[in-house]
């Protein structure tokens, strides 16, 4: 949730104004929980207007540059009874439940055949031997969407490191192909920056799961030196992104909606 007003016509009041009748939509729809993600020079502002930061921790905007090497660190007790399968082949009710599970979001419609049918997409899950048939199944998972300056990663949600590493390294290696094959890059929108040394994946870290940061900086991912903070009005965040949430060890990645 964030009003925008035209530079000519700020200072009159007009952002408030919106911001307080998208408040109120919420509240006439009974909306339980309400929160955003501020920039650093809007953080005052909505505390003013009753927004707590999240005390689990920051949004971090990282990247990688698709023309670097990918740091192959693994441990030494990889799951091989789990198997890595294209997004697309995982139930969507079973993401959606994940992605539920996670954050707190439903969010079924947009996990959905129109999502997962979007050649501009693709992505992978990491499920046990015997296939998806339950969420438990589901021990991981990411979605990677194109953009301009090459893709944009997320979310990344997964049962333990390893398994985040796994699905992490396997977008990495998959969006280098896709660069590399222009046959298989969509048509988009926007045209792609032409220059393929310079195509990055992004991504929004959860640094409130204290291993994620270290993982994606471990990967040879850096900072862009721009931090988000999740706030709550009143405080009240969602269970699943309270402490001792699942949020907390599992969420590694946020999903961006605004880039969806």
């Amino acid at each position: 949730m964030r009003p925008v007003v035209q530079p000519t016509s700020q200072g009159r009041g007009y952002g408030r104004a919106l911001f307080d009748a998208v408040l109120q939509e919420f509240k006439d729809n009974d909306t339980i929980t309400i929160g955003l993600d501020a920039v650093i020079e809007q953080k005052n502002t909505y505390e003013r207007r009753g927004f707590v930061e999240s005390t689990l921790g920051k949004i971090r905007c990282m990247s990688w540059s698709i023309s670097t090497d990918i740091h192959h660190t693994t441990s030494h007790d990889l799951d091989t009874r789990l198997q890595l399968v294209d997004i697309k082949d995982v139930p969507h009710h079973l993401l959606a439940k994940s992605d539920l599970d996670h954050t707190g979001f439903d969010r079924k419609k947009l996990w959905s055949e129109n999502f997962f049918s979007r050649p501009d997409l693709f992505g992978f899950a990491l499920i046990n031997e015997e296939g998806a048939r339950t969420d438990e199944d589901v021990r991981a998972w990411t979605v990677v969407r194109e953009v301009p300056q090459g893709y944009r990663l997320g979310p990344v949600y997964a049962a333990d490191q390893e398994s985040a590493h796994r699905i992490i390294v396997a977008a990495m290696e998959h969006a280098m192909q896709r660069i590399k094959n222009a046959s298989t890059t969509s048509a988009m929108p926007q045209p792609r920056v032409e220059n393929a040394a310079a195509h990055t994946i992004t991504a929004e870290i959860w640094d409130g799961n204290p291993h994620a940061v270290k993982l994606f900086e471990m990967l040879g991912w850096s900072s862009l030196g721009v931090d988000y903070h999740r706030m709550w009005l009143q405080g009240k965040a969602t269970p699943q992104q309270s402490q001792g949430g699942l949020a907390h060890t599992g969420m590694y990645a946020i999903f961006d909606a605004a880039i969806g």
